[in-house]
Order: structure tokens, then sequence, then C-alpha cells
């Protein structure tokens, strides 16, 4: 015979999970305060820097809405983890914790999309200029050419 093991249901883990005891020293409380208050001020400037590109819809068009839409977002998200952060600060509560660390992993995630999006963009206009500006530099070697065999006085 085989000993049965002990199988934990998903509602054990649950009152597990919901009963752990929350605790913080200075040090702790020191660093999630500073946390704080720093991820507000870059919400905030996410939240404006968002409004900006997204009102040059009018002379960019589509894609700078979006990308302000996307900067929106992040500054929502992380303005949001900063509030939650400041909910445990004063009541240790696991719940604000758990929301406050899933607002920060979509802050992070956003940020880390826009990253890429941005030296996708990069890169490609790299290539263009270089592509436009080897195309102009051969227009006007050949317009010099033609200048200098022109020109009566050489």
């Amino acid at each position: 015979m085989e000993p049965e093991e002990h199988i934990i249901q998903p509602e054990e883990t649950k009152i597990e999970r919901d009963t752990v005891s929350l605790s913080m020293n200075y040090e702790v409380q020191n660093l999630l305060t500073k946390l704080i208050s720093w991820g507000k001020f870059v919400g905030v400037m996410n939240i404006i820097q968002g409004s900006l590109y997204a009102l040059t819809i009018f002379l960019l068009l589509l894609p700078t809405a979006a990308i302000g839409v996307i900067y929106i977002i992040m500054g929502i998200k992380l303005v949001s983890s900063a509030n939650q952060f400041q909910i445990v600060l004063h009541s240790l509560e696991s719940h604000s914790l758990q929301r406050a660390l899933s607002d920060m992993k979509s802050f992070i995630v956003l940020n880390g999309v826009m990253f890429i999006i941005g030296i996708v963009l990069i890169t490609v206009v790299i290539f263009l200029l270089l592509f436009v500006g080897g195309t102009f530099l051969e227009f006007f070697r050949e317009t010099l050419d033609d200048f200098a065999l022109a020109n009566p006085l050489t």
C-alpha cells in the first residue's frame, strides 16, 4: 500500500494567504514612505506627459495619441500603487499590499513595453536617416559634379 499524500485544498491555501501577518521596522517604513512620495510624483508626471502626447494628435495623428494613452495608464497605475502602499503603511493590510504590487507590476510592464517600442522606433529612424542621408549625399554630389563641369572659371 502506498501512503496517502496530503493534498492542500485551494480553500486552505487562500486562508493561509489571508492570515499572513505583516510587520515593518523603521527602515522598511522609511523606504515605503519614500517609495510612496516618489511613486506619486512620477505617476503624476507620467499623466502630464501622456496628456501632452495625447494633445499632439492634432499635429502628428494617431501614434502620439496612443503613446499618450499608454503614459496616462502608466501614471494612473503608479499613483494607485502608491496609494495602496500608503494604506499598507498605516494598516498593514495584505489585500492592499497585493493590489499595490499588482499595480506596480502593471506600471513596470508598460514601462518595459514603452522602452521596447522606443528602441524599435529609434532603430527605424536611424536606418531611415542613413538611407535618406545617403540618397541626399549622392544627389548633391552629382549636382556639385555637374556644377564643376559647367563652371568656366575652373
